[in-house]
C-alpha cells in the first residue's frame, strides 16, 4: 500500500488563500501520503515550501499525466480544486476531482466526529 497522492489548487482550496483547506488538515494528509500543490499559480514553490509539500506544479493541459508518471502506482490520485475546469483533466487522467467545500466537510466527519 502506497497511499495516496492528494493535489490541491491554491486560490479558493487552501484556508490561507480564502478556501477551507486548513494546515492542520494538510499535516494529517502527509502522514502516509504524498501532499503537493496544481495551480494555475507562479508562485507555487514558494507555497510548496510554507507548507512543506512533497510537489508543485503549474497547472497545464497534461500535467495530471506528469504527476502519475512521476509518482507511479499510489492507491489513490485525488485533486481538490475549485476550477471545475480542470475537472476533465483531471478525471482523464486517473484523479478523483473534488471540490473543497465537499472534501472538507467529508475530512471533518472523519477525523472531527
Amino acid at each position: 500500500m502506497k497511499g495516496w497522492l492528494i493535489a490541491f489548487d491554491v486560490d479558493g482550496t487552501l484556508a490561507d488563500y480564502g478556501g477551507c483547506v486548513t494546515r492542520e488538515i494538510i499535516e494529517m494528509l502527509k502522514n502516509g501520503n504524498i501532499v503537493g500543490l496544481v495551480t494555475g499559480r507562479t508562485d507555487h514553490a514558494s507555497i510548496r515550501e510554507k507548507y512543506g509539500l512533497d510537489f508543485s506544479y503549474k497547472y497545464v493541459q497534461g500535467v495530471f499525466e506528469q504527476i502519475r508518471e512521476q509518482y507511479p502506482g499510489m492507491d489513490k490520485y485525488v485533486y481538490v480544486a475549485d476550477n471545475v475546469e480542470r475537472k476533465y483533466d483531471a478525471e482523464s487522467s486517473g484523479f478523483v476531482f473534488i471540490v473543497p467545500e465537499r472534501f472538507c466537510e467529508q475530512f471533518n466527519s472523519c477525523f472531527h466526529g
